[in-house]
């Protein structure tokens, strides 16, 4: 076996021979194999020569070869990711890092995964497969070190490099991997936006979107808090202002956490609310002002109808019934702006110094409020009457029938003076779940007169819709017969439609549902939703189902109606028949009662139930006792006359 020793000894020992004629020359040059990574053949014309020169310019070709193999694999329509990374791979082994222009390495760190929408639908196949929600991007690794490497050649990163690596992390749910990157972002000496935060935000949404166990469910709901909250804290403390998409994010995670602290941070730093205070503006907006800070006062954002139901509903599920009722009373009245200049009184030094800053004259903005629609109130009686608060659930019950006959006079009138295209479509009415709510507190708590009370309302609110029914119907036919005589007026051969059927608005908000991937964050003015035309055919068609969910409702609350005051009569019979006394609200004391007194009180009437039917009113029922009837339709022989009414009917 000849040595490495022997092999350089025979390499040194060897001469040229003596040039006998051209034909006889031969040139040999010892070749030192490449690596096998960068291995390449040439063509038999590009064969090397003695010189070094040839030797530089063939490796200055097989450069510019590998930098245009990894183009050509970014520029495919169907790129393939792992070939792109190869080419990437090889290229920095072969011309080493810092040869590699910037826009090389930002290329590939946009190639080399998948989109971020094509991610979000691996993520969705990987999970429905059984797969944690829990692991990390796929292409972590490689964004980490495209990143590096920029570094380490001396480049600084864009901050749109960093945003695309957010974006696909939230693309998966990976929230853990966002708030790493968002705080690296102020290390490579860049300033995080408004857009930063939104996209941390829109992955720990998509996290809290992602199916969980029991288990990890609280922690999940745990960390969800804490990183808002640091994100709304870093937000005010950076003076970075807050893009409407961003507060759309927080609102969703704040119906999932139902953290108050979140939301009295939101409020106060987005649009300028301190719920403790809400008619007037946080000591925020104070201090800056007094200290001739602009970098400190932002103009807040309007406040939506959107964000007013949130704040509700929030404010609801935590069962905090005074804030509540304080939100919906000051955020749905336009209070008066107070200008910085109003003069301020003799006093107000010696209050500041004894009691801090109190001058509520300093917002140079109009206060914010939301007007009120369909859900506003819908979720603000159901919260008032699960809280078992009777008085609130009434007054509210009457404030929202009082509103319904506003919008509805105020409609009728355009519809009078106005053509069809320039009536605005109404944002409120009066429907079966408001009803429903204020019912289910007087049933659960046994309030009898307040139970005869919702019924005498949805009485009145179902024939109030057959008179809008009625109305509008008439209304319809007007705008038809006009419509056809425009047609037969004009040439054109299509009729002048009337307004299209639209869709149902969203229950909650009255707008279109934005989807969570769907967002601008660099908007910083919210995108205000066109006005609605009002369409007759989409309103009679809501009035035809509310109706008739009204009708269901009050023949439900007749029965309950007559049922419970069925059970209480029968009660308080047992104790008459059996000489005890009972409570009598208009002598206000308890006495005693005769049986014939009780039953004409009452107004029990004596029927006896038969297997075909009702049978026949018998006179002498005052006489007798309550007692079961094995086989009865219904509870006891004794009934009231409303009750026995409704039972003919029936039959």
């Amino acid at each position: 076996m000849i040595t490495g020793a022997r092999c350089a000894k025979r390499l040194r020992l060897a001469r040229h021979s003596p040039v006998a004629s051209s034909s006889s020359s031969v040139s040999r040059i010892l070749h030192v194999p490449s690596p096998r990574h960068i291995t390449f053949a040439l063509p038999a014309y590009d064969a090397p020569h003695t010189s070094p020169t040839p030797v530089v310019d063939f490796r200055r070709s097989i450069e510019q070869q590998k930098f245009q193999d990894l183009e050509y694999a970014i520029q495919q329509d169907q790129p393939s990711y792992r070939r792109i990374w190869g080419s990437y791979v090889e290229l920095i082994n072969f011309v080493g890092l810092y040869s590699i222009p910037f826009d090389v390495h930002q290329k590939v760190l946009w190639a080399c995964s998948p989109s971020p929408e094509q991610a979000r639908l691996d993520c969705a196949k990987q999970i429905s497969k059984g797969f944690s929600p829990f692991a990390p991007h796929p292409h972590e690794s490689r964004f980490r070190v495209v990143i590096q490497n920029m570094k380490e050649a001396g480049h600084r990163p864009d901050l749109e490099d960093y945003h695309y690596i957010i974006r696909q992390f939230a693309a998966v749910g990976y929230h853990y991997g966002a708030l790493r990157v968002l705080r690296e972002i102020p290390f490579v000496g860049l300033q995080p936006t408004s857009k930063s935060f939104g996209l941390c935000m829109q992955a720990l949404c998509h996290r809290l979107a992602l199916p969980n166990t029991r288990k990890l469910q609280d922690k999940v709901l745990a960390e969800a808090i804490t990183i808002c909250n640091e994100l709304i804290a870093q937000m005010h403390a950076l003076h970075v202002p807050i893009a409407p998409a961003t507060t759309d994010l927080i609102y969703r995670v704040l119906n999932r956490t139902m953290d108050l602290q979140a939301l009295e941070n939101l409020l106060k730093v987005a649009y300028g609310i301190d719920l403790s205070y809400p008619d007037r503006p946080p000591l925020e907006f104070w201090q800056a002002l007094r200290s001739n800070n602009p970098a400190g006062l932002k103009t807040p954002l309007p406040f939506s109808t959107a964000a007013l139901n949130t704040t509700i509903d929030v404010l609801g599920r935590l069962k905090n019934v005074s804030k509540l009722v304080q939100a919906f009373e000051v955020l749905t009245t336009p209070l008066p702006s107070r200008s910085a200049t109003v003069p301020s009184s003799s006093f107000e030094d010696d209050e500041d110094d004894d009691f801090g800053v109190n001058s509520p004259a300093v917002a140079s903005y109009p206060l914010p409020f939301a007007e009120p629609n369909t859900f506003t109130f819908e979720t603000l009686i159901r919260h008032v009457s699960l809280a078992s608060n009777h008085v609130l659930a009434r007054h509210y019950l009457l404030q929202a029938m009082a509103l319904d006959r506003q919008v509805d006079r105020r409609l009728r009138g355009d519809c009078l003076r106005l053509p069809p295209d320039q009536i605005l479509a109404p944002k409120f009415n009066v429907n079966r779940r408001m009803l429903l709510s204020v019912f289910g507190l007087a049933n659960r708590v046994h309030r009898m007169q307040l139970m005869r009370w919702v019924h005498s309302k949805t009485r009145r609110m179902m024939h109030r819709k057959k008179a809008d029914i009625q109305y509008y119907s008439a209304i319809q036919s007007r705008w038809n017969v006009d419509a056809e005589a425009r047609h037969l007026s004009t040439s054109n051969s299509s009729p002048t439609p009337s307004p299209s059927t639209s869709s149902i608005p969203d229950r909650q908000t009255g707008e279109l549902v934005t989807p969570l991937f769907d967002l601008d964050f660099d908007a910083q003015t919210p995108r205000e939703p066109a006005p609605k035309v009002f369409d007759i055919n989409l309103h009679l068609k809501l009035l035809h189902r509310d109706l008739a969910q009204i009708e269901q409702l009050e023949r439900h609350i007749a029965d309950v109606v007559g049922r419970t005051s069925q059970r209480l009569k029968e009660r308080l019979g047992r104790r008459v028949w059996k000489g005890k006394k009972v409570w009598l609200r208009h002598t206000g004391r308890d006495q005693l009662v005769e049986p014939s007194e009780w039953v004409e009180k009452v107004n029990f009437r004596k029927v006896r139930i038969l297997e075909d039917g009702v049978g026949a009113l018998n006179e002498e029922s005052k006489k007798l006792r309550p007692r079961r009837t094995p086989g009865s339709l219904v509870r006891g022989d004794f009934f009231t006359s409303r009750t026995h009414r409704d039972l003919r009917n029936r039959r």
